[in-house]
């Protein structure tokens, strides 16, 4: 609940978006609806999201 905030405003423009494991699962349920005829969809594979702001923070914890 303390984070709904923030995640509601990050995903306003993907709100429909379908968050899934990986690159190649998302390669794979494109070819899914394709096949199928569904319409078009937003995929978010979860180990291709970057956040550049959040990971220039990140590097500066690291490198101490």
């Amino acid at each position: 609940m303390q984070y709904r905030v923030a995640v509601i405003k990050v995903m306003e423009h993907h709100g429909d978006a379908i968050v899934c494991d990986t690159a190649q699962t998302a390669c794979l349920a494109i070819e899914y609806f394709k096949t199928h005829k569904y319409p078009p969809q937003t995929f978010l594979p979860v180990d291709d999201l970057h956040n550049t702001v959040t990971d220039r923070i990140l590097d500066r914890y690291d490198h101490h």
